[in-house]
C-alpha cells in the first residue's frame, strides 16, 4: 500500500473497516493491521465471497467482539482506474486463531455478499405460465436477492412454463438457465449467473464474446504480455498494469473430455412422452462453429482430429445425449433445437484455461476479452515472438484479487475457446 501510488501493483485504501453487530456497534478501521486479504469472483459461481487475514495486538476480537456475523466495509482504489472497489460483505466465520507471540494474536475473517446470506437462508417457492425467463429471473433477484446492486440481464426467447417448491432463488435461477434460449444468440445460449465486483449478471456466454466494449472495439481491449522482466518498478505504470508477472497452463484442451461431453458431436435422442414420438439429430461441432460466437477464426483442433468429425454421422455411435422434449405441451421451451449446440459452446470454454498473475487494476473484470501474449520458445530466431497455440483473445472467468500491505495482485483466469491459426499451420 503506498499513499503516492507510483507502482503498478500499488493501491489506496479508502477503508476496511468492521462493524460490530454487538457492543457499540462503531466501525472498527483494520487497515493496518491487514495481514491479507482475497476476493474471488467467477462467471460459475453465483457469489463473490473472500477472506481477510489480521494481525491483532490490541484484543480487538475480545473487545469489539468479533463472533462472526459482521458486516465488512471495503473500497480501495488503483492507479490509473476509474472503477473502485466499494462493497459491504457479510462475515458469516472466523478461523484459524492462534498466538504469534508478544501477546499477538492472528485470524481469519471469511466473507460473503450480503445476497448470499439471503439466498442461504431465503428459500422461495415460484410458478409461471407463458412468461420470459429473463422476466422470471429478474423478477426473482428484485424479490428474493436485491439488497443495492445492479443487475445486467440478457432477454431470452420463447415464453415458459416453469414451477418450484422451497428451492433457495439461485437453485432456480440455475435450473432455468439450463434450458433458457438467448433472443439475440440463439445457437450458443450458454447462459451464466454470476455476481462480480460492478453487480450481478444473467448472460450468455456469447454476448461477452460479441457485446463487451473490449470485444468490440480491439483497441480498449487490454493487451496482456509476457515480458520476462522486472515489472515492480515505476518506471511506466500503465504498461506494467498489462505486464504477466507469472503463468501456468491449467489445461491446453482434452480431447477425451471433448468427446465424451458432446464437444465434438454427438446424437441427441428426442423422446415426446405425450406423442410417444422419438427423433435422432446428429450434429458435429464442424457444422455449427460458424454459427455460434468464438473468440478466433478457427477450430481449437488439428485437421486430422477434425476428419474423425467431419461430419455428423462420424460420432453417431460415440456421443449420445437422451433429451425429454416438451414439445408438446403449452409454451415449450425448443430445447431439443439448441441443445447440441448449448453443449458444443460449453464445452469450447472448458478448453484451454491459462491462469495469470497480474499487477491488480480495478478496471479488470469478468466477461472481458483480453489479448494474451505469451512467449514463444522455439522459432525466436526467425522473429517467432509469441507462442500462437496459447496466445490471442482469451476470456476472463475468474480473479483472485490478493492485497497485502506491500501491493495488490490479481490471480485472472482466462479461457480461449477457439484457435487464432490452423493447429496444423503451427508446425515449424
Amino acid at each position: 500500500m503506498s499513499a503516492g501510488m507510483q507502482r503498478a501493483s500499488d493501491y489506496l485504501v479508502d477503508e476496511i473497516k468492521i462493524k460490530p453487530q454487538y457492543g457499540t456497534g462503531t466501525p472498527v478501521d483494520v487497515t493496518g493491521i491487514m495481514v491479507e486479504m482475497h476476493i474471488y469472483e467467477d462467471i460459475y459461481k453465483p457469489f463473490l465471497h473472500g477472506t481477510l487475514m489480521i494481525s491483532d495486538s490490541s484484543g480487538l476480537i475480545e473487545q469489539t467482539p468479533i463472533s462472526g456475523e459482521e458486516f465488512l466495509s471495503i473500497k480501495i482504489e488503483t492507479p490509473g482506474a476509474d472503477q473502485t472497489i466499494d462493497h459491504e460483505f457479510q462475515v458469516y466465520k472466523v478461523s484459524g486463531r492462534a498466538s504469534t507471540g508478544n501477546l499477538t494474536q492472528a485470524y481469519v475473517l471469511h466473507f460473503m455478499s450480503k445476497e448470499a446470506f439471503k439466498n442461504i437462508t431465503n428459500p422461495i417457492s415460484i410458478g409461471f405460465d407463458g412468461k420470459l425467463i429473463s422476466d422470471e429471473v429478474t423478477k426473482i433477484y428484485n424479490q428474493h436477492l436485491k439488497v443495492d446492486k445492479k443487475f445486467d440481464v440478457e432477454k431470452t426467447k420463447n415464453p415458459r412454463r416453469m414451477s418450484f417448491s422451497q428451492w433457495s432463488p439461485t437453485r432456480i435461477i440455475n435450473e432455468m438457465k439450463k434450458t433458457a434460449q438467448s433472443a439475440k444468440y440463439s445457437e450458443g445460449s450458454d447462459y451464466q449467473f454470476w455476481e462480480g465486483l460492478d453487480g450481478f449478471h444473467f448472460r450468455t456466454v456469447q454476448s461477452l464474446m460479441d457485446e463487451i466494449e473490449p470485444k468490440v472495439d480491439s483497441k480498449q481491449r487490454e493487451k496482456l504480455t509476457w515480458t520476462g522482466q522486472n515489472i515492480c518498478g515505476a518506471d511506466d505504470v500503465a504498461a506494467n498494469n498489462q505486464a504477466i508477472r507469472n503463468y501456468n497452463i491449467i489445461d491446453q484442451g482434452d480431447n477425451l473430455k471433448r468427446v465424451v461431453g458432446g464437444g465434438t458431436a454427438s446424437t441427441q435422442v428426442t423422446f415426446d412422452p405425450i406423442q410417444g414420438s422419438v427423433a435422432f439429430v446428429d450434429t458435429a461441432v464442424k457444422d455449427v462453429f460458424k454459427k455460434i460466437e468464438t473468440m478466433e477464426p478457427n477450430l481449437p483442433m488439428g485437421s486430422k482430429f477434425e476428419k474423425v468429425y467431419k461430419s455428423s454421422t462420424a460420432n453417431s455411435q460415440a456421443n449420445l445425449q437422451l433429451l425429454f422434449t416438451d414439445a408438446s405441451e403449452p409454451n415449450p421451451s425448443g430445447v431439443e433445437k439448441f441443445a447440441q449446440t448449448q453443449r458444443i459452446q460449453a464445452n469450447l470454454m472448458q478448453g484451454m484455461k491459462i491462469d495469470l498473475e497480474l499487477n491488480g487494476n480495478t478496471n479488470r473484470k469478468i466477461g472481458d476479452v483480453v489479448d494474451v501474449n505469451l512467449p514463444a520458445t522455439v522459432g525466436v530466431d526467425q522473429g517467432l515472438l509469441n507462442d500462437s497455440q496459447i496466445s490471442g483473445n482469451a476470456l476472463i472467468t475468474a480473479i483472485n484479487h490478493n492485497w497485502t500491505q506491500e501491493q495488490y495482485l490479481q490471480n485472472v483466469r482466462v479461457v480461449k475457446d477457439s484457435s487464432r491459426e490452423k493447429i496444423d499451420s503451427l508446425v515449424p
